[in-house]
């Protein structure tokens, strides 16, 4: 019995050995034609592999949902900036969105479309059920003859992600203004400083006081049309003249515009306007305003202005006046 079994394990160990010598050995295919394939294992696996490997290298985003729940609004311009410092420089990475590899990011590029609404990308209308949060991505269908969808973005995108807006209840802040206006650490805040300070040690030069754009974008500041490189003119914009590139800084005409405002029904708006003239000191302008909307609050203890009869001048007759 004993010698019946080892006989058997004998045949048995002599079939795995011939079974893997036939799989080492070329394979026969279309045996009439006497034609042979070479089947390289280990060549495919490691090709398989290094496959692998370059695909769990590149960049991948992923949306964290969850933190997106727990915030109290949507996505900002600022979270988008504050993104892309992340990506290029060595800003902290963000709560609601995780990148693989991002190391193997070279370059980001930032694209600002107008006009681009849910309807133009096939995407439904944001939810307004008190169980739905509106404020997660949402899937970009695969572009369809039938729908009016933009074939780049639903074949480049895999999702679009509800974005708020900067500004207020009544009124949207420049989109620009916010991207570029990034956190300034301590350090670099103290050399600013320190810098402003040298700069402005010459009293007797007033174009010092003039505002270069990126303090115009710090402060959040209007852009002259001609300091912007994209600018889209708002409803009644008006600015001053680009000034001559060969005019005299010294007879430069420079003014000092202080603008008082109150509370009204639409927010806040413009109840006082004074100009004064920087080589004389004289004031050579103020005007109260009556504004558009009934005044809620005058704001006495900064403006100065109090309950008074109705006055007759508005806005819109004064600085066309003044703006030349």
């Amino acid at each position: 019995m004993m010698k019946r079994q080892a006989e058997d394990a004998f045949e048995d160990t002599q079939s795995l050995k011939k079974a893997k010598t036939t799989e080492d050995e070329p394979s026969e295919v279309n045996g009439a034609q006497n034609e042979w394939i070479k089947v390289e294992k280990r060549k495919k696996k490691k090709a398989n592999r290094v496959e692998a490997k370059v695909d769990t290298a590149h960049p991948r985003f992923m949306y964290s949902n969850h933190e997106i729940v727990k915030r109290n609004h949507a996505i900002t311009i600022d979270d988008v900036r504050d993104l892309i410092l992340h990506l290029i420089a060595d800003a902290p990475p963000p709560s609601w969105l995780r990148i693989d590899n991002v190391n193997q990011i070279q370059r980001v590029v930032a694209l600002l479309v107008p006009g681009l609404t849910p309807e133009l990308l096939s995407l439904p209308p944001l939810p307004t059920s008190a169980t739905m949060n509106p404020n997660l991505p949402i899937s970009i269908p695969l572009p369809s003859p039938s729908a009016g969808s933009i074939p780049f973005i639903a074949t480049t995108f895999s999702h679009a992600c509800p974005t708020r807006a900067p500004g207020d209840q009544t009124r949207m802040h420049s989109v620009l203004s916010s991207f570029f206006t990034g956190p300034v650490s301590g350090e670099e805040k103290k050399r600013r400083l320190t810098q402003r300070v040298q700069s402005e040690s010459n009293k007797s030069d007033p174009t010092q006081y003039l505002l270069k754009l990126e303090q115009m974008l710090e402060n959040e500041y209007p852009i002259p049309s001609y300091m912007a490189d994209v600018f889209e003119k708002p409803p009644g914009w008006l600015e001053t003249p680009k000034p001559a590139e060969n005019e005299n800084r010294w007879e430069q005409k420079i003014y000092a515009l202080d603008c008082e405002m109150c509370i009204t029904e639409d927010g806040k708006e413009l109840t006082r306007v004074c100009i004064v003239d920087y080589a004389s000191g004289i004031v050579v302008y103020d005007q109260l305003v009556k504004p558009s909307k009934p005044i809620l609050d005058y704001l006495t203890r900064w403006s100065g202005a109090c309950h008074a009869p109705p006055l007759p001048t508005q806005i819109q007759p004064i600085l066309p006046d003044q703006i030349h």
